[in-house]
């Protein structure tokens, strides 16, 4: 009896285990197949389903890579900006470093998109990566976008400040800074903000003396408190 019930809970221990192992393999297979279907769906304004990026190995990530890039190309800027969306989620979702690279740079090219909102959804998502996946082509790529001054300029320069691209960007940053004119009212504070956070003594100064004299309010605590918080300035919190 005791060696029957032992076999029974053998057998159910295996069944459950190729269970698991199926699933997360159909899972794996299926990724590539759900992204497509998915992107499918974006074309005709419909909801995405949900993906189960945790369960594909690291060449089944590199397949969505594929796929994922492909549409990057596609006449749809809803479906461009799907793609970018997708990379980010590759970068989450794999342990290998170098890919992790690729993928940001990959997706630091949507900087170039002819569609505003890509890019400005693009300029917006670089702070989800490490700056230690940033390669050296990509951190010239970006210092490249500076000029002439790009639409979503107020984010690109707390990129670049992220990565600290010091050499290479407070001289253009601190010329920039005063076109004042030119220069919208949140393009005016971000700069101030990017070059606080590299140590610049008059940025931090104005910022400090900007924030003092706002009114506290749900605005403020909000919108301008996180950029306070990005330069890492104790002074400024």
């Amino acid at each position: 009896m005791k060696i029957k019930i032992k076999y029974m809970r053998s057998k159910l221990i295996l069944i459950i285990c190729c269970v698991i192992i199926s699933h997360g393999k159909l899972s794996g297979q299926n990724l590539t197949k759900q992204i497509s279907t998915n992107f499918e769906l974006v074309k005709s304004n419909s909801s995405t389903e949900q993906l189960q990026w945790q369960n594909a190995t690291e060449e089944e990530l590199q397949q969505a890579f594929k796929l994922i890039t492909k549409n990057t190309n596609d006449s749809l800027p809803t479906v461009r900006l799907k793609a970018y969306d997708y990379y980010v989620s590759l970068y989450q979702n794999t342990a290998n470093a170098q890919f992790k690279t690729e993928l940001v740079d990959a997706y630091s090219r949507g900087l170039d998109d002819e569609s505003s909102m890509v890019n400005q959804e693009v300029s917006n998502g670089l702070l989800k990566f490490k700056p230690a996946h940033f390669s050296k082509s990509t951190r010239a790529f970006l210092v490249a976008q500076l000029n002439p001054i790009p639409a979503y300029y107020e984010d690109l320069v707390l990129v670049l400040a992220y990565i600290d691209e010091r050499s290479a960007v407070t001289p253009m940053i601190d010329h920039i800074r005063y076109q004042f004119s030119e220069m919208e009212q949140m393009q005016k504070w971000n700069v101030h903000i990017a070059l606080s956070r590299l140590g610049e003594q008059p940025a931090l100064d104005y910022i400090v003396k900007k924030a003092k004299a706002l009114e506290v309010n749900n605005d403020i605590v909000y919108e301008i408190y996180p950029t306070l918080v990005f330069t890492k300035q104790k002074k400024a919190i």
